[in-house]
């Protein structure tokens, strides 16, 4: 762990760098970007497409390296992991939403819950048990055996917040959680996952451009081109 890590951090990035190469051409996306996340903080990421947000999201959860610079999450510095130390790190800490729900269409809302926990070895009842009550946390009591077909885009949206949290992980990073919903389900699943990080004290990383998350986030981070520009309570 990092000398000057405070001990309520969960995530730091230092000096971070990432392009990405087109052609013959390397296009800058993030430019000595540095941040800090307290352990338990709501933070929300906003910015225009192109901004960097989603690149910086994939950097904190371990699906991409920097160029430069450090990412450490919860004491654990994964900068420089190969790519099955990054699995490994993911399948341990990190809960991911999508915008796109990421469901495997031909098993049922509790059997794609129950996919991550035997990632993390539950087996059993207990893996039932817990797959069960992350579907009934987020509402979805009576729904378990249906398929993602069965169920309506906000529903399926439920089906993957239980299966980011049902492992317990200690970071849940969203890309663009509510940006396939109509108002009124968007509106239900920010309630949702602000409850849920009430109760469970997980800090949340939400990357987006609908602003109303920011209104009710501890913290909200702007970028624009790649840089930080705006960091406010």
């Amino acid at each position: 762990m990092p000398d000057s890590w405070p001990d309520s951090c969960m995530v730091q990035v230092d000096s971070v760098r990432k392009s990405y190469r087109m052609g013959e051409v390397d296009t800058p996306v993030l430019e000595d970007v540095s941040l800090q996340i307290r352990q338990g903080e709501w933070v929300v990421i906003l910015g225009v497409s192109g901004s960097g947000k989603t690149t910086l999201l994939n950097l904190i959860g371990a699906l991409d390296r920097p160029d430069s610079g450090k990412v450490t999450v919860d004491g654990e510095e994964i900068s420089h992991l190969n790519r099955w130390e990054r699995t490994d790190f993911r399948r341990r800490k990190v809960g991911f939403i999508f915008q796109f729900y990421n469901l495997i269409p031909t098993l049922t809302a509790q059997e794609n819950v129950e996919t991550v926990l035997e990632l993390i070895g539950i087996r059993g009842e207990a893996l039932h048990a817990r797959a069960r009550g992350y579907l009934e946390a987020v509402g979805l009591k009576g729904k378990e055996e249906k398929f993602p077909s069965q169920l309506s885009g906000g529903e399926q949206q439920r089906v993957a917040i239980a299966r980011a949290l049902a492992k317990e992980p200690s970071l849940v990073l969203a890309d663009e959680p509510t940006g396939n919903l109509d108002e009124r389900t968007s509106n239900q699943v920010i309630e949702l996952m602000s409850e849920l990080k009430k109760r469970t004290g997980t800090t949340f990383v939400i990357v987006t451009h609908n602003r109303k998350l920011g209104e009710i986030a501890d913290r909200v981070v702007e970028l624009h081109l790649g840089r930080v520009v705006e960091a406010k309570a």
